[in-house]
């Protein structure tokens, strides 16, 4: 089975002009926006060289813990530092924001391609538990606030890159193709901007949602998709648990992955071609099981009964200590009592929610905790 990294040393000698831009850059291009450009593309800089300024950058960082959910990120850093491919591809316009006290967590770059057209890349769910909780506010909340950062980001590009001012101030649209992406809650935000911003509807080619969660029915009777549905595809392993959360109107296609359960979030384990993903005809009885469990313990409640039991499990995980995932496998006993005394008191009910939903978690992310790092 070739994942992501065989389709860049398939194509490592094939420019764009040789074979165009497909969905397997556009997610190479989505898990970019997991790397931390700080300090090396807020402007504007060839990939190969911002490659090799992250490792310059990084002398010494244990890539383990701040990729722990997706530790080959660094590999593929690396790897795109020497290719025809990918050596005219600009990035450019990297953002990043992270407030513990507002709870936010974001980011986004942009790449050009050589013909000019712009791929704006969002960052989906990192290592970190702000990151987790914003994400879970999505099932209470018509609207995060990643994904209104998501919005001005994009029309900061738009304006920056697609429009003209001449005299008078008219505004000439120029012919710069649009792509929006993201993996995870980067999906999310991409179809997000696609929707809400109709100003820049016309210059989107395609939206690319990997594995990320829909949106509340609210949301679609607050913006009309109708004039961008069609350009908006989500791509999901078979045994997807994030990518079928929430309400999703677009079309969507199913990938063979290795692994099961959470594990396959990862986009590294998705199985590749030379020309696309491999396919299957629809997700497995194993989504099926988890996605009925999600809707049991969480999704079937109100809105304020979700937000309860959302600030409940993030109270316990903060009196655990946990604010990173790599914090699970450093907890310590005195940790571990704090959370003993939340439990205990807690009532009956409020107990057996909070210890369901940690059996779910652990029963579908121990595979990623427990799996070997890749450096």
């Amino acid at each position: 089975m070739l994942d992501i990294m065989d389709y860049i040393t398939l194509r490592k000698d094939i420019t764009f002009a040789e074979r165009g831009f497909q969905e397997i850059d556009a997610l190479i291009f989505s898990e970019l926006a997991y790397v931390d450009w700080h300090n090396i593309a807020e402007g504007e800089i060839l990939l190969p060289d911002a490659c090799e300024q992250f490792f310059q950058e990084n002398v010494g960082t244990d890539f383990a813990l701040t990729y722990a959910y997706s530790t080959r990120i660094p590999q593929l850093v690396r790897l795109l530092s020497d290719t025809r491919r990918y050596a005219q591809v600009r990035l450019m316009r990297y953002q990043s924001v992270f407030d513990e006290t507002q709870e936010i967590q974001f980011a986004a770059v942009t790449m050009q391609l050589p013909d000019g057209s712009l791929f704006l890349a969002f960052r989906g769910t990192d290592s970190s538990i702000i990151g987790w909780k914003e994400d879970m506010k999505m099932t209470y909340l018509d609207e995060v606030p990643s994904q209104n950062l998501a919005w001005k980001y994009a029309r900061d590009i738009y304006e920056r890159y697609c429009v003209r001012k001449g005299l008078f101030r008219r505004r000439q649209q120029l012919a710069v193709p649009l792509y929006l992406g993201g993996h995870s809650k980067g999906g999310n935000l991409a179809m997000y901007v696609a929707i809400r911003e109709q100003t820049i509807q016309p210059a989107i080619t395609r939206v690319y949602n990997f594995d990320g969660p829909g949106f509340r029915p609210s949301f679609y009777e607050r913006y009309d998709c109708t004039a961008i549905l069609d350009r908006i595809h989500t791509y999901v392993p078979k045994d997807t648990i994030i990518g079928r959360l929430l309400s999703h109107r677009e079309g969507v296609t199913v990938i063979d992955a290795r692994e099961n359960g959470l594990s396959q979030h990862d986009a590294f384990n998705w199985s590749v071609e030379a020309d696309g993903f491999v396919t299957v005809s629809g997700w497995s009885e194993e989504s099926d099981r988890i996605q009925q469990t999600i809707d049991e313990i969480l999704m079937s409640k109100e809105d304020d009964q979700r937000k309860a039991y959302i600030d409940l499990i993030f109270h316990v995980l903060d009196r655990l200590e946990i604010r990173q995932i790599s914090d699970f496998n450093s907890m310590g006993w005195r940790q571990g009592l704090n959370g003993i005394r939340e439990l205990g008191s807690m009532s009956a009910r409020d107990r057996k929610f909070l210890m369901d939903v940690i059996g779910f978690l652990w029963t579908q992310s121990k595979s990623v905790f427990l799996r070997p790092h890749a450096g």
